[in-house]
């Protein structure tokens, strides 16, 4: 199949067998900037996603050969396919499949005929929706890493510091070199380093790896407390200054993270600690200090809060789940917000304290679910004030330091509301669709279909089924003296009294015109004939009322049944027809049976025309104007 122009707005399949409705949907997807490949086949759909994967797929149900069913249930088989979202295209009567579709994990339904700008909505919040889950478990890899590289550094720190205080030790010994080379080796690994100030002769001294993280050349580098603050970011100066002044005046520790800024105009982070010794007098005599490089943890502080608060501003609720006690040990802002609960509430809840869904649903926490370790599914949160509201949650069950479940769940109540709407909509076409807009009965549509459907299940159980053709007689001379308006009401008035005669399984149509059908299974010709003659009587007998005038109508009617009068539609409104015309030939105002089929007459109906029976009519008749 074709493939259109490749935007970059998104890759999209479209599986359907129907042409035009396939074309269609390209056409619509391309011109909104997707990328869209075409299948009018299960078998072509699924070697389209083996060549590439798309990242969306709008699959027909009615796909014939292998069908839509089928095409879901491969695509959830394979794991290169299963977590692609699949959108339905679905009829109205195609219910135990679409339901069977959503059970495998189809993420949405449309149903036909559908909508542009709806399906197009669709297709994008299922897109947005992708990518935001995409994006999200890209950025909880980032945080797992990060965590994991803090942890190392903790670690190496603490055996660095413990090295150090081992090298200090060792100092007082008399293996002074040693101890020397041990202390630096321990600086250079833990990125700790020393330096020394004698105040009474101004010297100083530097450790190799304190000058390596000041950066400077231990050959050209003179210690001193000038060359000291060049480094030193300039805003930090002064947190210095106080922190080194309090340290000589008071006696007291000096402990403070501060910025530098090296010569290439990058910054570092630095942990600098130190103390100073006193003569009896209280002046000082040297200042002895430690600096650590903790530029690494810095940054990696920086990352976590950074998707902190990338968690937090996520509109969807995120909880983190201990599979081993199902205690939520862990929830973004959009949680507690939209639950009513603080932080603190909200952690000492379990899962079963906010889902209304039953106890099986809430032990998929503490198990890796299906497809990978990952579920969907809908359900019902409960606020603290004990409203509830709809909820889409995903589930999916990760290993860090130990198992954790990870859930997230989007408010879809809008979702739901919308989709409540669509079928209302949906229903109002259907009824549209199938009604006569004057009278409110079904319309010749509708009556073809549903007579198929009758007529097989009759040959089916063999029962009989009627048929009452009726036209109201005059019809043109009350349009002609009394006016449309009039004539509307009088076809209502007897759609209505069509309508109360029937039963619960009648099925009451307009024809066409001034022409109406009254289609009633199980029921033999005889019934029929009376149900006709009594709805006669009752419109001979009851004048209607339009505006001002009082219109007096009568109608003609022809009764056929299956199978005595035919075995097939084309048969039965033939007969009826005839039946009809036959009324109206004998002075209006009847009921008349239609004639039992023979073979013979079945062979010459089939090649007898409706408009060719009305004309045979019409030359048998002496009034020209049967029809009005």
């Amino acid at each position: 199949m074709s493939i259109c122009a490749a935007p970059a707005k998104g890759h999209i399949l479209v599986v359907d067998d129907i042409q035009e409705s396939l074309k269609l949907l390209a056409t619509l997807l391309a011109a909104a900037g997707y990328r869209v490949r075409a299948a009018d086949s299960g078998e072509l759909a699924l070697a389209l996603v083996a060549a590439s994967l798309p990242e969306l797929i709008l699959l027909d149900l009615g796909l014939a050969g292998m069908g839509g069913l089928d095409v879901m249930r491969r695509l959830k088989e394979q794991k290169e396919s299963w977590d692609i979202p699949v959108v339905l295209l679905s009829a109205a009567r195609e219910i135990e499949p679409r339901v069977e579709c959503l059970k495998l994990g189809a993420v949405d339904c449309v149903a036909r005929p559908f909508q542009g700008e709806e399906l197009l909505a669709r297709v994008q919040s299922q897109l947005t929706s992708r990518r935001a889950r995409a994006a999200l478990e890209a950025e909880a890899s980032a945080l797992r890493l990060a965590n994991a590289r803090l942890h190392a550094e903790i670690a190496e720190c603490r055996r660095e510091a413990e090295a150090v205080r081992e090298a200090r030790t060792f100092s007082s010994t008399s293996k002074l070199q040693r101890s020397d080379d041990h202390l630096a080796a321990a600086q250079r690994i833990a990125h700790v380093g020393s330096w020394e100030q004698d105040h009474v002769t101004s010297e100083g001294s530097w450790s190799a790896e304190a000058l390596r993280i000041f950066g400077h050349d231990p050959a050209t580098f003179v210690p001193s407390f000038a060359t000291f603050f060049a480094t030193v970011h300039p805003d930090d100066r002064e947190l210095l200054n106080q922190g080194l002044g309090r340290l000589i005046r008071e006696n007291t520790s000096y402990d403070v993270e501060h910025r530098l800024l090296m010569r290439d105009g990058s910054i570092k982070h630095v942990h600098e600690q130190c103390s100073t010794t006193f003569d009896g007098t209280g002046r000082p005599l040297r200042t002895v200090g430690t600096v650590q490089d903790i530029t690494s943890r810095i940054r990696a502080e920086a990352q976590i809060k950074l998707f902190r608060t990338l968690i937090d501003s996520a509109p969807d609720e995120i909880h983190v789940v201990d599979p081993a006690t199902l205690r939520i040990i862990d929830a973004n802002e959009s949680a507690w917000g939209k639950l009513g609960y603080t932080r603190e509430e909200l952690l000492a809840l379990h899962p079963q304290d906010i889902d209304t869904s039953d106890p099986e649903t809430h032990r998929t926490a503490g198990a890796p679910p299906l497809n990978d370790g990952a579920a969907t599914f809908e359900t019902c949160h409960r606020r603290k004030d004990g409203g509830t509201f709809p909820v889409e949650v995903m589930i999916r069950y990760i290993t860090l330091d130990r198992p954790y479940a990870l859930a997230i769940a989007r408010d879809i109540t809008e979702r739901r509301r919308a989709d409540g709407e669509v079928q209302k909509l949906q229903a109002q076409l259907r009824d549209q669709a199938v009604r006569d807009p004057l009278t409110r009965l079904y319309n010749r549509r509708y009556v073809d279909e549903a007579m198929e459907r009758e007529l097989t299940r009759a040959a089916r159980d063999q029962r009989p089924m009627a048929i009452v053709m009726c036209d109201i007689d005059h019809f043109k001379f009350v349009n002609d003296t009394h006016g449309h308006l009039a004539g509307d009401e009088v076809l209502r008035v007897f759609a209505g009294s069509l309508r109360s005669c029937a039963r619960d399984s009648d099925i009451a149509c307009r024809f066409g015109g001034e022409e109406f059908l009254l289609l009633m299974p199980d029921m033999p010709s005889a019934v029929a004939y009376q149900r006709a003659e009594q709805l006669r009587t009752a419109l001979a007998a009851a004048p209607i009322t339009a505006g001002t005038a009082v219109i007096q109508i009568t109608a003609s009617f022809g009764v056929v049944a299956y199978p005595e009068n035919g075995e097939t539609m084309d048969e039965l409104l033939r007969a009826a027809d005839v039946a009809m015309y036959e009324a109206k030939l004998a002075g209006r105002d009847r009921v008349v049976l239609g004639p039992i089929r023979t073979a013979s007459s079945a062979s010459a109906g089939s090649a007898t025309t409706r408009a060719g029976v009305a004309d045979q009519c019409a030359v048998r008749s002496t009034d020209m104007s049967l029809r009005v």
